[in-house]
């Protein structure tokens, strides 16, 4: 009965400060002189109506709440803050900035993360010159989301710090700055002891597109090829996104790795940097004993497009996973081979996946033949309305084809 009766007083205090009951004042002065109060309930209940109320007169008052004892209410100020902060209140989170308030200037720096105003970029920069390690990772992240140049060399100094979360905060932030002239600091990074700094060292380079990063991928392939969906798989995904062509002949080569989530990568790899030569040798991968390497190989040979690869992808609209099944429909249908219509309709009625029959009704309107007409018409009359939808859209796609050859 009293845990009760607590709850009851919680919700009926909130509910006078959201109206403004109160005798001399509206709900936001109601709201924000409750944030005064010796009860940490109210005051919790104070930060909770005014995230509703979304004064800006409330700002100060809330900051001054992230001081708050009590970490229920600093949370529902910094709740608050980010429902009513804009980049007018950027000058007086800097200042806060200055506080020795362990909790008021953490939230400050996530805060002016939010509002990503590039006035706050020295005050980060010299939050990220502390010995305070979350400090440093907050400013980090929030000088990544703002994204200015200027941050990029003191963020790179953070690339050596002993801590394994600043070094992922800073790797991460220098993806986002776009900091190409930080990717020979990063490389190093590429075999840090922590997997995670690792693998963001891999994406971010990727990101950057600094091709003199190529030799140093080709490498951690070599030497990480036992390890699964470990830094050689994020290697060839990287290698992939930087689109140096010097790197075709390793990522070829590494399509017959017995790291399967290398095998994977490199598939995609190659097929986001569109190497059509290299059609011949992702085709066999369509009987790989690995599900995800066969459904990167449809999926890659559909990018590709190319005719090669219509015969083997027939077949794997027979393959056991049905996701490979549904990937070689969808390639199919890319490609565009009017080969593919017959089987295509037979695996619409036939296939006991819900997916194949939406997957079927598109590929038969990119590939444009009339006589897949009949077909599209009885799948508009499926009881799936997802189906429906599907042949629907394919039945336009084959009225464009025909107005095309017109």
């Amino acid at each position: 009965m009293r845990r009760r009766c607590a709850v009851y007083v919680t919700v009926q205090q909130l509910v006078i400060l959201m109206v403004g009951a109160t005798a001399h004042a509206d709900p936001v002065s109601s709201a924000i002189n409750a944030l005064r109060s010796p009860s940490p309930a109210v005051r919790s209940d104070a930060a909770s109506a005014l995230a509703h109320l979304k004064s800006q007169r409330a700002v100060p008052a809330l900051i001054q709440a992230l001081k708050d004892p009590v970490a229920s209410v600093r949370g529902q100020a910094l709740r608050a803050m980010g429902n009513t902060v804009t980049r007018q209140d950027t000058p007086q989170l800097i200042a806060v900035l200055h506080s020795s308030n362990l909790h008021q200037k953490t939230d400050a720096i996530r805060l002016l993360g939010m509002l990503a105003d590039p006035r706050a970029v020295p005050a980060l920069v010299q939050c990220l010159r502390t010995s305070n390690a979350l400090y440093q990772q907050l400013s980090a992240r929030a000088l990544g989301e703002i994204g200015s140049p200027a941050a990029a060399i003191p963020l790179e100094r953070l690339l050596k710090s002993s801590n394994e979360r600043t070094r992922l905060e800073a790797v991460d932030a220098l993806g986002k700055i776009d900091a190409m002239q930080a990717a020979p600091s990063i490389v190093p990074l590429l075999s840090d002891k922590s997997s995670q700094v690792a693998m963001t060292a891999a994406i971010t380079l990727a990101n950057l597109h600094n091709p003199a990063v190529t030799p140093a991928l080709e490498k951690v392939i070599a030497e990480h090829h036992t390890s699964q969906y470990g830094i050689g798989f994020y290697a060839a995904y990287a290698l992939g996104m930087l689109g140096d062509r010097k790197a075709v002949p390793v990522l070829e080569q590494q399509l017959y790795s017995r790291n399967q989530s290398i095998r994977a990568a490199s598939t995609m790899a190659l097929s986001h940097m569109h190497i059509v030569s290299a059609v011949p040798k992702i085709i066999p991968l369509l009987k790989d004993r690995s599900t995800l390497v066969r459904f990167d190989a449809a999926q890659a040979l559909g990018v590709l497009r190319d005719p090669r690869s219509v015969d083997a992808l027939l077949v794997s609209l027979k393959d056991p996973d049905e996701d490979v099944r549904e990937q070689s429909a969808r390639a199919l249908g890319l490609i565009g081979s009017w080969k593919a219509v017959k089987p295509l309709e037979y695996a619409a009625f036939h296939d006991s996946d819900d997916a194949i029959p939406k997957a079927a009704g598109i590929a038969l309107g990119q590939i444009g033949d009339p006589q897949a007409k009949p077909t599209l018409l009885r799948l508009e009359h499926s009881t799936d309305p997802i189906v429906r939808d599907a042949a629907r859209y394919g039945m336009q796609l084959l009225k464009l084809h025909e107005g095309n050859a017109k």
